[in-house]
């Protein structure tokens, strides 16, 4: 599927589109030959709708900005986290600039008007609501502990109790799947390459096959010492 073909076309033959929901500023542009490529709703947020691409291998995120200018910042900050030697976000394939759309007033999205732009990332697992509850507070925790000049010493402990207290609760079980450990471990990735995320909760937080934590929602992801 090349989607920057479909921006072209979308930016070529299109002022201003009328839309039930964002995807249709895709879809309703699309060559014929690539509306299959578009599959089943994944999800939404305050700013745009998730769909599978790529016979589901692969995720599109169609969202609004306010401005051209607004859209053109969210993705210079995309391709500036891709050049990051990490994995610590979801991988992206592609990215562009479709067109102004107008979104109906009865739809939860922030912008109702503005310019749709897209990008394509690798499908990844959700955690488990009752494990990224738990990861989301050990990554604020950590963030915290930092302020406060903890040093790796007492980040340890903190597995160590956090761990024994969720066996405790029932949480999850001895040998398994420890969020408060994957949560960790991506933070000190993050530390390692460099980069923040200003939207960390549980619907941001997926994981790979391999059960590795990464991050979502890129417009939130920055690198660090960047606003």
């Amino acid at each position: 599927m090349d989607l920057v073909k479909i921006a072209r076309r979308v930016a070529s033959s299109h002022k201003r589109v009328s839309l039930d929901t964002i995807l249709d500023a895709v879809q309703k542009t699309c060559p014929a030959d690539l509306r299959p490529d578009i599959g089943k709703f994944v999800g939404s947020g305050m700013f745009g709708e998730t769909y599978e691409v790529d016979g589901g291998d692969k995720v599109l995120k169609v969202a609004v900005a306010k401005t051209e200018a607004e859209a053109s910042a969210h993705l210079d900050n995309i391709r500036s986290l891709a050049d990051v030697d990490t994995d610590v976000f979801v991988g992206v394939h592609d990215y562009g600039i479709l067109c102004d759309v107008e979104v109906p007033k009865t739809t939860k999205y922030v912008n109702k008007a503005g310019v749709a732009y897209f990008y394509v990332m690798d499908k990844l697992i959700p955690v488990p609501k009752d494990e990224a509850k738990i990861a989301a507070r050990t990554m604020d925790d950590l963030a915290q502990m930092e302020k406060a000049g903890s040093d790796d010493a007492k980040r340890k402990q903190y597995l160590r109790s956090r761990t024994k207290q969720h066996l405790r609760d029932g949480d999850f079980e001895e040998g398994g799947s420890n969020p408060v450990a994957k949560a960790m471990d991506l933070y000190g990735r993050m530390k390692a390459a460099g980069v923040g995320h200003k939207d960390m909760h549980g619907d941001n937080i997926m994981q790979d096959a391999d059960g590795r934590y990464k991050l979502i929602d890129l417009e939130a992801a920055r690198l660090l010492g960047k606003s």
